[in-house]
């Protein structure tokens, strides 16, 4: 589930791309929009696919407890795919749809507090439903595997996230292992990921002095992994492998919300991928 936020008495920017260790309130409820976009150019041959997947996932945290917090995730996804047929004509694919809706519990087990600082602990588990479609069609037949807007299988994580925070700046890490049950057709290779996000506040630059009620932030973040293979009979020809991205990105933040723009840069992908880079837009609410 892409990212997640907390709040505290002063501003907090935390990751885009991942969570933070820092707690929400008890009973506080956050809502995320997020806008990504990923375009993916010079698939392998014969196909030499193009494609963009615009997704929408919603977000919504329950602080539990002050710190237990529960996380709701549903994505609504368009891909669009133009490639080429095995009769040499160039054809376009499309698919729509609500994917696959994660849920996810985080426990805060280290709070550490200090004057203008704080330093969080907090492991996470959490579970894919494959609540997505996976038989869609078109003219040219079922569509693959990638284009299908779910997954098609059960998909458990667990990880934990490390947050260090001060007035000035914020730097979390998270390492993440990431799980998926086999099905009859395809078997997605399982991934483990560690993931560094560093906010800086430029401004107000300086001191902070009472009532500022705006804090602009750059973000620094990068996540390196490795997935295994995909295997069954709609694997891809070439799966698996090294990646690491990545992420600059800016964010806004006021007393009840935050607006964040980021763009994912490719550095190296696994077997067979082929993204040119991802963006993201996304405004957090706290009610």
């Amino acid at each position: 589930m892409a990212a997640s936020f907390a709040w505290v008495p002063v501003a907090h920017a935390g990751p885009i791309t991942f969570q933070t260790a820092l707690p929400i309130h008890a009973d506080e409820v956050l809502v995320r929009e997020q806008v990504i976009w990923t375009h993916a150019d010079g698939g392998p041959a014969p196909e030499n696919a193009t494609v963009n997947v615009l997704s929408v996932p919603t977000l919504v945290v329950w602080g539990m407890h002050e710190r237990v917090a529960a996380f709701v995730s549903l994505p609504f996804v368009y891909k669009d795919a133009e490639l080429t047929t095995p009769t040499g004509e160039r054809r376009r694919r499309t698919a729509l749809g609500f994917s696959d809706l994660e849920l996810l519990l985080r426990v805060s087990v280290i709070q550490e507090n200090g004057p203008g600082e704080t330093f969080r602990v907090a492991p996470f588990a959490g579970l894919g439903l494959p609540t997505g479609p996976t038989r869609e069609a078109d003219a040219l037949g079922t569509l693959p595997p990638d284009l299908q807007i779910g997954s098609g299988a059960w998909a458990p994580r667990v990880g934990a996230v490390l947050t260090y925070q001060t007035l000035d700046y914020e730097l979390d890490v998270a390492v993440e292992g990431l799980f998926a049950v086999p099905n009859e057709e395809l078997d997605r290779g399982d991934e483990v990921r560690v993931s560094a996000s560093f906010q800086g506040r430029v401004f107000p630059w300086g001191e902070l002095g009472g009532g500022v009620p705006t804090f602009l932030y750059l973000v620094a973040e990068t996540q390196v992994g490795w997935i295994a293979p995909d295997t069954g009979s709609l694997a891809p020809l070439e799966s698996g492998g090294f990646f690491w991205w990545l992420t600059p990105g800016i964010q806004l933040v006021t007393m009840r919300w935050v607006l964040e723009a980021a763009v994912e840069i490719p550095v190296f992908q696994p077997a067979g991928g082929h993204i040119d880079a991802r963006s993201r837009v996304s405004v957090r609410l706290s009610f």
